[in-house]
């Protein structure tokens, strides 16, 4: 009967150690599970944080890519007047000169003629002035 008793008390020591270890590895699985959700809790808010963040940056990206593009447009557009111009002024240039050109040469024929006509009257007041001093002398 000793033996018995021994062998119960042996089982019911089993028995305890295996209910015990079972209990330890259900306050494990509990605590590693609690562990486990809290990160999945934290890296989702980490991960949310990350994509709200992605789309802002996108959003901001696309918002300058706009202003840069609208930017440029403008400075095309610029560009493309300032040509424009560019290219009146150069074929107004001659147009503009024309009458200018005109002008020196008809100033230029003008002083032709008074010169010829100075030249006559020195010429003619020379010959007088000679007849005037060999008339004087005779």
């Amino acid at each position: 009967q000793e033996r018995d008793g021994a062998v119960r008390r042996a089982e019911e020591a089993v028995k305890d150690a295996e209910e015990e270890a079972k209990r330890t590895v259900e306050r494990e699985r509990r605590l590693l599970e609690k562990e486990s959700k809290l990160k999945i809790e934290m890296l989702t808010d980490t991960l949310e944080g990350v994509q709200a963040s992605m789309r802002r940056l996108e959003a901001q990206g696309s918002a300058k890519e706009a202003r840069l593009k609208a930017d440029l447009d403008d400075l095309q557009q610029r560009c493309a007047d300032a040509e424009g111009r560019c290219q009146e002024l150069s074929s107004a240039v001659p147009q503009s000169t024309r009458p200018l050109l005109r002008q020196i040469e008809s100033l230029q024929s003008g002083f032709l003629e008074k010169q010829r006509v100075w030249e006559q009257v020195e010429a003619n007041l020379r010959q007088r002035c000679a007849e005037a001093e060999g008339e004087a002398r005779a």
